[in-house]
């Protein structure tokens, strides 16, 4: 129930916001040479077409069947600042090899 409430409640902010702050996101998550990246390449304007499918795949959770045309969406560290912000919290990653950040 965690990772979905996680997941409703970036879903929700995401949907919510105007679309100059959805090109702002877009433009940091191409950047990070992530999951958007492997999509459509380092263009923003190219993930802006695929905004509601994206939207869409990531209120999968990891245990649900996938759909035709669905994938499994990870969270990044765009989606963990848009977290902390709508939780008013902090958050604080570690990944292997690397420095815990702190959002």
């Amino acid at each position: 129930a965690m990772e979905e409430e996680v997941r409703r409640i970036l879903v929700d902010a995401y949907a919510e916001m105007p679309d100059p702050l959805v090109q702002s996101v877009l433009a940091a998550k191409t950047s990070h040479g992530n999951f958007w990246a492997c999509l459509g390449g380092p263009d923003p304007k190219r993930a802006h077409g695929l905004w509601l499918w994206y939207l869409y795949c990531l209120s999968i959770l990891s245990w649900e069947p996938l759909e035709s045309g669905t994938v499994r969406v990870p969270l990044d560290p765009v989606d963990m600042q848009v977290l902390a912000a709508r939780l008013n919290s902090t958050i604080v990653i570690w990944q292997l090899l690397q420095s815990a950040v702190r959002i």
